[in-house]
């Protein structure tokens, strides 16, 4: 009998914690716990008012070509973001500035055809970085730079013709896969 009441317990903690943040949760998105379910909902901006506590955003499968920094400036707390099969074209260089948590950033299949010095320079714990399917033909000295615990760095299917020593600098713990 001990064993009901504590189930009861527990599951109504957990209902009554996830049932106030899906309070604050965007209209177009779900919400469990912290986690940020905006993926494949032919979004074409990032939804301006997601949740302070999200640390983890999901926004793969939709048609956003646009990222500002605004729309996730409050989210100091993100530790994986989704922005795979987008058509993302562009990353502004200090998109990134309150992110500092971020381990995980998924990119890929999107149409960005170069990455610009410093873009990721604030995410120091960014250990996976996804580039996979885009237009990538070059990177410029210092694209990678300040990802000091990048250990994953996925750049297949792109159109790069030349790797410059420069690029890669900094990137002591990218390993190499097979």
């Amino acid at each position: 009998m001990v064993g009901v009441y504590y189930f009861i317990f527990i599951y109504y903690m957990f209902s009554s914690v996830t049932t106030s943040k899906n309070k604050e949760c965007s209209e177009v998105c779900s919400c469990l716990a912290s986690h940020v379910d905006c993926a494949s909902h032919k979004l074409k901006v990032i939804p301006s008012n997601l949740p302070r506590w999200t640390t983890h955003l999901y926004l793969h499968n939709n048609i956003i070509k646009d990222l500002n920094s605004t729309s996730w400036a409050n989210l100091t707390d993100l530790k994986e973001l989704k922005l795979s099969k987008n058509e993302v074209e562009c990353i502004p260089k200090d998109i990134f500035t309150h992110q500092k948590h971020l381990r995980i950033l998924e990119l890929n299949r999107n149409k960005l055809k170069t990455i610009n010095a410093l873009t990721f320079q604030s995410l120091q714990h960014l250990t996976v970085l996804k580039l996979k399917k885009n237009e990538i033909s070059f990177l410029p000295d210092g694209a990678f730079f300040g990802l000091k615990h990048l250990d994953k760095l996925v750049l297949d299917y792109n159109n790069i013709s030349s790797i410059s020593k420069g690029w890669l600098y900094g990137l002591g713990n990218l390993r190499i896969s097979q």
